[in-house]
C-alpha cells in the first residue's frame, strides 16, 4: 500500500495557487467581493479534491478514481459560493460576472489537479487578458468617461435610507465617505459623481433614485 505522497501533487498545488492568484489579484484591484484569497482558495480547494480522490483510492486500494465523478461534485459544490455571490436589489442584478469568475477557477483547479499544469496556468492568462480586455474594449467602443454630478437631497430621521444608499454603493465597489454630504434644517444633501457614458459606471445612481425618500435637488448632465 503506498502512502507516499509523489513531489509533482505538491508542485499541482502550487501551480493551484498561483492560477488563483493571477485572477485573484484583478478581482481585488476592482475591489470584488471574491478578491484574491477567495479565489486562491477556490482553485486550491478543486485541485486538492482531485488530489485527495486519488491519494484514498491508493491508501485503500480500490484501484483508479474517477476522475469525473470527483470533478462533477466539485462543480456542484462551486454552484452554492456562486450563487451566494449574486445579489438581486430592486429588480438589479449584481454578481455576475464574480460567480462566473468563481465558476472557471474551479474549472482551473480541476484541471491543475488532474495534472495539466500548464494548461491551467493557460488559462489563468487568458481569463485574466479577459477580465482586463473587455474593460479596454468598452472605453474603445464608447470612449472616455464623461463626468456629471447630482445631488440629491432626504429626510433621514431613523438613519435608513443612508443605510440603503450605503447598501447600493457597497454593492457597485463604491462607498459612501468617498462621497460629500452636508446636513441642514434636519436634510441631508449628498454630492454624486458619476459616468454618463459607461452604463455599469452609473449603475448606483438609478438605485437610489428609487429610494422613496430621496430627491434630486441639482443635476448637471
Amino acid at each position: 500500500m503506498d502512502t507516499g505522497i509523489p513531489f509533482i501533487w505538491i508542485l499541482k498545488l502550487l501551480a493551484a495557487i498561483l492560477c488563483g492568484a493571477v485572477i485573484g489579484i484583478e478581482r481585488e484591484i476592482h475591489r470584488k467581493a471574491a478578491g484574491l484569497r477567495t479565489n486562491i482558495l477556490i482553485c486550491f480547494g478543486s485541485a486538492l479534491y482531485m488530489l485527495s480522490g486519488e491519494l484514498i483510492m491508493r491508501s485503500t486500494g480500490m484501484g483508479n478514481p474517477d476522475p469525473t465523478r470527483i470533478a462533477g461534485q466539485i462543480v456542484t459544490g462551486i454552484g452554492f459560493i456562486g450563487a451566494g455571490s449574486i445579489m438581486q436589489a430592486r429588480g438589479h442584478v449584481m454578481g455576475l460576472t464574480t460567480a462566473a469568475t468563481i465558476w472557471v477557477v474551479a474549472g482551473i483547479g480541476i484541471a491543475v489537479g488532474a495534472g495539466y499544469i500548464l494548461f491551467g496556468i493557460a488559462v489563468s492568462v487568458m481569463i485574466l487578458l479577459l477580465l482586463i480586455g473587455v474593460g479596454h474594449f468598452e472605453y474603445l467602443i464608447m470612449g472616455k468617461c464623461r463626468i456629471s454630478r447630482v445631488r440629491i437631497s432626504f429626510r433621514d430621521p431613523t438613519g435608513e435610507t443612508r443605510s440603503a444608499i450605503s447598501d447600493i454603493l457597497n454593492a457597485c465597489n463604491k462607498k459612501i465617505e468617498d462621497f460629500s454630504l452636508t446636513c441642514k434644517n434636519e436634510i441631508t444633501f449628498m454630492d454624486l459623481e458619476f459616468c454618463e457614458v459607461h452604463p455599469r459606471h452609473k449603475e448606483f445612481i438609478f438605485e437610489i433614485f428609487r429610494l422613496p425618500d430621496v430627491r434630486a435637488t441639482r443635476y448637471n448632465p
